[in-house]
């Protein structure tokens, strides 16, 4: 029905959405060796943190290290193959209201993750088709999340994705992704997702 459709946008609309409002902040520190055999490797860690700016509570954040290899291989046909393998420990501390976990530490976990792509340039537009696999393997012993236990959890996601991207000039271009992702769970929800985007990028050298 039309009119109650209508009538539901509105509603949201309106509704006091200040209850969600949140101060994020990101940091990340890389360190990168390039091997005269064409792989190169990296080794960082990264901090993000979710604040309520209210209580000016940190409601999450997360320290996460962690390693990686890449490389790019030329292919027949001007095709340009992509390889990249990481990998890290994330560990956690938030307050999630959904949480039992005393400790704050529901989200720890081990990730490993490795994708194959492609990119073939067709005109003057970029593709760049994509696979991707990771592993997360939870370490928290004695708590739940949504009712789901996270022992011995672990998710497996699979990630086909596209990429498009055009130059108008020199330092501007113009693109379009969209992707397909599916996570499987021994003890979490299992999903489907398909996401399309838009993006612009202007680069500078200074």
């Amino acid at each position: 029905d039309f009119k109650n459709d209508l009538f539901k946008a509105e509603s949201h609309l309106i509704d006091d959405f200040e209850a969600l409002d949140s101060l994020s902040t990101s940091a990340y520190l890389l360190f990168m060796i390039q091997h005269e055999s064409g792989w190169s490797y990296r080794l960082g860690s990264s901090y993000a943190m979710v604040k309520d700016p209210t209580t000016e509570q940190e409601n999450y954040n997360e320290f996460y290290p962690n390693f990686g290899a890449s490389k790019s291989f030329d292919l027949p046909f001007d095709l340009v193959g992509l390889v990249d393998i990481s990998g890290g420990k994330h560990f956690s501390d938030t307050d999630a209201l959904d949480s039992t976990d005393p400790d704050r530490k529901t989200q720890d976990n081990w990730d490993f993750a490795v994708s194959v792509g492609l990119r073939y340039q067709l005109w003057n537009v970029m593709l760049s088709p994509n696979y991707r696999y990771s592993k997360k393997v939870y370490t928290t012993d004695n708590a739940t999340v949504s009712g789901f236990a996270t022992k011995d959890r672990i998710d497996h996601t699979n990630t086909l994705s596209i990429g498009a991207d055009y130059p108008l000039f020199d330092n501007v271009n113009i693109g379009a992704n969209y992707s397909f992702e599916q996570r499987d769970s021994n003890k979490a929800t299992k999903y489907k997702a398909w996401n399309a985007g838009a993006n612009f990028g202007l680069s500078l050298n200074f």
